[in-house]
């Protein structure tokens, strides 16, 4: 079959070495080659993208003449999640846990054979939200109210309620605390209220709650005071930066790499990013964080075994280095394996991992035998982005100017969201069906 690459965090058979640190990530080449199993040669297919995207967006609410009128999108593990201009949330993708909202009907998927969504389809509620994020198998949103929701799989509590064990819709955030960002890690969840004070809930094996002990089905203050103005949640880890651009990550943080393995220390407590210089929109991947400076230079740091880094090498960092590139951005995104983010310019760049098309282009550097970008590579220049998101999973979806929805990537369980009715791989941007 084939598999995410990076679904890597598993519970049992994690190796650990002493004082606390843990085996994290593996070299992928095996991986790759017993993923794939009978479906070694998906479907693969050119798409020609045929829009020319504006400079510029429309006005809020506005949705120009051919544009499907999208205003935000999350990438989860095997799932994608949109609102569009009414702030309707539709989701796609594997549904094994409801965490597309929705317990309707749903077309098998796979093998393994799963319940998916192959086009957007609507969350069961009449609920309108402000900002959407998607998990490994549970989402959340942020409602006009500024009161937050989440449907799809409870088991560690991520739904920030103790029951009850899979929402098929969404359920209050326990409390009555109003939220100005929340993010949806793998099996956790945090969120910013609007006074900046940080809260996560769910799993808490790694101390990605930023508390010591265990699972939380509650939000529970993270032991910083801040205050902060976003975070963002990545496998077993979380980050948040402030309004003066201090940046702060707690549960698994990188330490360092040793014969094609990445190590990472389990840090409970919110540690300061080190480096000189404020960090906007910082973004947490697997072990892999990025965010742009003050200058608009990118930066990344962690993990880079798979180029995620940006910076032409395969050496990890603990502390924000630039990416290489000639390129200012307005925004980064971290992934699984690979990073993103918009130019100044509104253009989409991708580096890191390409096994599965998911930089949106085909570049063909080489990253100890794995198909890579080791730097900012340009996906489909006549598109322009005003949010590029890229997840715990090998796909990546954005939102152009023209409000139209386009991914690319892996697509095993639908998560594209083009009605493919098996395993496709998309090496660039194809349009999102319409939502229905």
């Amino acid at each position: 079959m084939i598999a995410s690459a990076p679904r890597l965090r598993h519970r049992r058979g994690v190796g650990r070495r002493p004082h606390g640190v843990r085996v994290a990530l593996a070299v992928i080449v095996a991986m790759v080659a017993a993923a794939c199993g009978d479906l070694a040669a998906p479907d693969i297919v050119a798409v020609a993208v045929v829009e020319e995207s504006p400079l510029d967006p429309p006005a809020a609410g506005i949705v120009p003449s051919g544009g499907q009128g999208w205003q935000a999108v999350t990438v989860g593990q095997d799932h994608t999640c949109a609102l569009d201009a009414t702030g309707a949330a539709y989701c796609w993708g594997g549904n094994s846990a409801s965490q597309l909202g929705t317990a309707s009907d749903a077309d098998p998927c796979g093998p393994p054979a799963t319940l998916c969504r192959r086009v957007p389809t609507p969350v069961d509620t009449p609920l309108r939200f402000g900002a959407i994020t998607a998990g490994a198998q549970h989402t959340c949103a942020i409602a006009r109210d500024a009161l937050a929701y989440c449907w799809g799989s409870n088991q560690f509590g991520q739904l920030g309620v103790p029951s009850p064990r899979t929402a098929s819709g969404p359920v209050a955030v326990m409390g009555d605390r109003r939220w100005q960002s929340i993010a949806a890690g793998a099996d956790h969840t945090c969120g910013v209220t609007v006074d900046g004070a940080a809260f996560c809930w769910g799993s808490n094996d790694a101390g990605q709650l930023g508390v010591a002990g265990g699972m939380r089905s509650a939000p529970v203050a993270v032991r910083n005071p801040g205050p902060f103005t976003s975070v963002s949640a990545g496998w077993d880890r979380s980050c948040a930066t402030t309004a003066s651009g201090a940046a702060f990550c707690w549960g698994l943080v990188w330490a360092y790499a040793a014969g094609g393995v990445d190590y990472a220390n389990l840090v409970s407590v919110p540690a300061r990013v080190p480096g000189e210089g404020a960090l906007q929109g910082v973004s947490a991947g697997t072990l892999t964080n990025c965010g742009t400076r003050d200058d608009d230079t990118a930066v990344c740091w962690g993990a880079n075994l798979f180029a995620q880094r940006g910076d032409g090498t395969l050496a990890g960092s603990t502390q924000p280095l630039a990416v290489r590139s000639d390129v200012r951005f307005r925004a980064v995104s971290a992934g699984s394996i690979q990073s993103c983010g918009i130019a100044l310019d509104r253009r989409a760049h991708c580096w890191g991992n390409n096994s599965f098309g998911q930089i949106g282009t085909r570049t063909l550097d080489d990253c100890a035998g794995i198909v890579c970008a080791r730097v900012p590579a340009g996906v489909a220049p006549s598109l322009r982005f005003v949010e590029l998101r890229t997840g715990l999973g090998n796909h990546v979806c954005g939102i152009t100017t023209m409000t139209n929805l386009y991914c690319w990537g892996l697509g095993t369980n639908g998560q594209l969201g083009v009605g493919a009715r098996e395993a496709v791989i998309r090496r660039e941007p194809e349009l999102v069906q319409r939502a229905r």
